[in-house]
C-alpha cells in the first residue's frame, strides 16, 4: 500500500504569500536528467531534491537556466489534485506578470508560447518549486496582456504555465545560469 506520515505541528512563524521577482525557464530538450528526490525519510524529503539538474548533453551555448524579471506581488505557484478516484495526480501552475508591453516583452512572451519547458519559481518563503519535467514538460496555458486604461491601469503581460506530475518537486540545488562551454 502507501506510506502516509504524520504532519508535524508548524508554529505560527512567517508564512508570506506570493513569489519572488525572478523566474527561470529552460527548454525541456536541454535537460539531460532531472534531479533525484531525496531517498531519506525526514518530513518533506519525499518531494525534495538537493541534486543538480544535468545539462551535460545540451551542447555548447545551451544547458542553463534563463532568468527573467517578474512583478512582485502579482504571481503565484499553485497545485491542484486532478483526475478520477484512485488516479489523482497534481496540476502545477506558475502565474507571473511581465512588466511592459514593448517589443522586448512581447518577443519574450511569443518565444516561450509553444516550447516544452521546465520552470523554477521561488516563493517568498524561499522554497523553489519546479514546474514541468524533462519528459513531462510544462507549457504556457494562458498569456494575456494589455496597455491598461488610464493612469491607474497597468501595461503588463500575465502568463500562466502548467504541467501535470505524480509528485511535486521542491528544488534545493543550485540554479545554474551559465551556458555550457
Amino acid at each position: 500500500m502507501c506510506t502516509i506520515a504524520a504532519l508535524s505541528a508548524v508554529p505560527c512563524a512567517a508564512n508570506p504569500p506570493g513569489i519572488k521577482q525572478t523566474g527561470y525557464i529552460v527548454p525541456a530538450s536541454e535537460v539531460t536528467a532531472m534531479p533525484d528526490y531525496l531517498g531519506t525519510t525526514a518530513s518533506g524529503d519525499y518531494v525534495t531534491s538537493t541534486d543538480d539538474f544535468d545539462f551535460s548533453g545540451a551542447g555548447s551555448g545551451k544547458g542553463y537556466w534563463r532568468s527573467f524579471p517578474i512583478l512582485i506581488d502579482k504571481g503565484s505557484y499553485n497545485l491542484a489534485a486532478v483526475g478520477g478516484k484512485g488516479s489523482k495526480q497534481w496540476k502545477e501552475s506558475f502565474t507571473f506578470v511581465i512588466q511592459g508591453l514593448d517589443a522586448e516583452q512581447i518577443e519574450f512572451a511569443t518565444r516561450m508560447l509553444n516550447i516544452p519547458s521546465v520552470w523554477l519559481c521561488t516563493d517568498k518563503a524561499g522554497v523553489v518549486h519546479v514546474i514541468g519535467r524533462k519528459d513531462e514538460a510544462a507549457f504556457v496555458e494562458t498569456s494575456e496582456g494589455g496597455t491598461g486604461e488610464g493612469p491607474e491601469g497597468e501595461r503588463i503581460i500575465t502568463v500562466t504555465v502548467s504541467a501535470y506530475t505524480a509528485r511535486p518537486l521542491v528544488y534545493e540545488g543550485p540554479i545554474d545560469t551559465t551556458p555550457n562551454a
